[in-house]
């Protein structure tokens, strides 16, 4: 059994003309805790817990879990899900950017990003004179409140610059896969992949 505890504090402050109300900040302070336990030599578990402390939202309990499990000698099986937030930035909140080129606004009404992550994955290995490898990996992202840079008006001759705004998207979601293979011989490498990434949101 191997474990890690840890904190980490970010503190941010902006000042200037383009904040609004000329100044803001937000603190964020987290601890977190990971295990690994290995209950044989071809399998093992990685759970992780953290507790997050944000000045302005509410942060959820985030966890998340692996597993690693070599199958035989060759083949190595992975699998993980993971819990996501994300606080908006003192930018996304009250940056005010008006210039010739850009009508850019805050949004004091932003909503913390939260996620579901999913991952698995499946790796072939093959050593000899010929090296070669196969890595493919399929993931599923279920991403709430996302926050996206949107137009409030769109350009047009009285203003030709439009108004954006940042917007939280209901729901977005996307999946996908990966295929990677790689060939090695003496001083010789090739590599080949390949990837299809689909995305939806609300």
């Amino acid at each position: 059994l191997k474990w890690q505890l840890g904190y980490d504090v970010n503190w941010e402050l902006n000042a200037g003309e383009r904040i609004a109300n000329g100044e803001k900040e937000i603190l964020d302070a987290a601890l977190y805790g990971s295990a690994e336990f290995k209950p044989g030599t071809n399998f093992s578990l990685k759970p992780g817990l953290r507790y997050a402390y944000n000045s302005r939202f509410e942060a959820p309990l985030i966890s998340s879990l692996a597993l690693r499990w070599e199958m035989d000698s060759n083949w190595v099986f992975r699998a993980s899900y993971g819990r996501g937030f994300r606080a908006p930035s003192l930018k996304e909140l009250y940056f005010l950017f008006v210039d010739e080129n850009h009508n850019i606004l805050g949004n004091e009404e932003l909503r913390a990003e939260t996620s579901n992550n999913y991952q698995i994955a499946w790796q072939y290995q093959h050593l000899g004179q010929w090296n070669w490898s196969l890595d493919v990996r399929f993931f599923f992202n279920d991403l709430q409140n996302e926050i996206r840079l949107v137009s409030v008006i769109e350009p047009d001759d009285n203003e030709p610059r439009g108004l954006y705004r940042n917007e939280n998207i209901a729901r977005s979601q996307n999946t996908g896969f990966n295929l990677s293979s790689r060939l090695e011989y003496a001083q010789w490498s090739a590599e080949a992949g390949a990837a299809f990434i689909g995305l939806k949101n609300n």
